[in-house]
């Protein structure tokens, strides 16, 4: 019966099911794939599209990647014309997309095209660039998703709506602590002795804001004991994003068993911590295979595409599997709601941005 089962599922092949093996790392499963996908299945062409756009058998082919979603997109598979619209290489091809597939129709569907478009936008200010803030302007009145008012705030600049920054802060997405910074700075509050105190008082955006940036700000590798007490207390309040800038002082420091516990907490985090996890395991270990996955991952979170990362197969599987759970992640995070009443954004235990982590005893500072 369960072999029954199990061949069921792979003749009939849905997200979920290609997702569960993706994370577990069970490539050896999905190369019936690329056969279903010749046959005809959407979910398998638009999965054997994102493969081969990723490179992760060995093989790198967009335009075939572009073909099977197109061909998936026509079955309507929303997800795959998502694909064709945030991969579309100019304002002409993401026009194609449209014009064959249709205006966007779900929410997703919308966000995807106006962030094309401003991907695509010659210049800020542009007839693209000013199209792609009326979608999101639109979205935001019905669907105040943070995705969509962080963009906003990202395309405008933030200015007045410092409130929603905190608020974004607050509920836990990494990405947003510079703009806060910098807004701070800006409305006459960036000065670093001033923003110590408040987040020693409690202010937890300000916490959080100042832990992740203060390489930036203030150029500290090794945290000032007064601000590691700070930082390891926003992390414990639930901010895990702030291991990044941890596992940084104790690698540094060489603590080494430090270092390794907050290595572990950024491995949680995918992308976001992919720098630093690629200084740590090289410091610690060499050239190892753990050095080799988050160094590849690090480089694409600097816009290098897979085509030229030239690496084996084995490896781009264990990338592919650690962008696709972050990216889960993030989505989770951007699609909570902002709510005016109370001035915050909802939870959602999928976002690793927002979760409780205890220090061990032994490590507190």
């Amino acid at each position: 019966m369960a072999l029954a089962l199990s061949q069921a599922a792979v003749a009939q092949p849905d997200d979920n099911w290609v997702i569960a093996r993706v994370l577990s790392g069970r490539f050896d499963e999905l190369r019936g794939l690329e056969r279903q996908s010749a046959e005809g299945s959407p979910v398998a062409m638009y999965w054997w599209g994102n493969f081969l756009n990723a490179c992760v058998y060995g093989r790198c082919d967009e335009d075939v990647a572009r073909a099977l979603w197109a061909r998936a997109a026509r079955t309507g598979h929303g997800d795959a014309k998502i694909a064709l619209m945030v991969n579309a290489r100019s304002p002409e091809a993401l026009d194609a997309v449209l014009r064959e597939f249709g205006v966007p129709g779900s929410v997703d569907e919308k966000i995807a095209y106006a962030g094309a478009l401003a991907a695509l936008a010659a210049l800020p200010g542009s007839g693209t660039w000013n199209a792609a803030r009326g979608i999101l302007k639109q979205l935001a009145a019905a669907e105040p998703r943070m995705g969509v008012i962080y963009a906003i705030g990202v395309m405008e600049g933030f200015g007045r709506n410092g409130e929603q920054l905190r608020a974004i802060v607050e509920a836990g997405f990494p990405p947003a602590s510079e703009p806060l910074r910098r807004w701070l700075v800006l409305s006459g509050q960036g000065e670093y002795q001033q923003n110590f105190e408040r987040a020693r008082s409690g202010d937890i955006a300000v916490a959080v804001a100042l832990c992740d940036t203060v390489e930036i700000s203030e150029g500290y590798e090794v945290l000032p004991p007064e601000l590691l007490q700070v930082c390891e207390r926003t992390l414990e309040q639930g901010y895990p994003g702030v291991a990044r800038t941890l596992l940084r002082h104790f690698r540094v420091k060489g603590n080494t068993q430090a270092a390794a516990y907050y290595a572990g907490v950024c491995v949680t985090l995918g992308t976001h911590c992919a720098s630093e996890l690629s200084d740590y395991y090289f410091q610690r270990f060499g050239k190892s295979p753990d050095w080799e996955l988050w160094d590849v991952l690090a480089a694409f979170a600097l816009g290098m595409p897979p085509s030229e990362a030239g690496k084996p197969e084995a490896v781009m599987q264990r990338v592919f599997a650690v962008r696709l759970r972050h990216a889960l992640g993030q989505q989770a995070c951007l699609a909570r709601r902002y709510d005016a009443a109370s001035r915050k954004f909802g939870d959602d235990p999928a976002c690793p941005f927002r979760r409780p982590v205890r220090i061990p005893d032994e490590l507190r500072s």
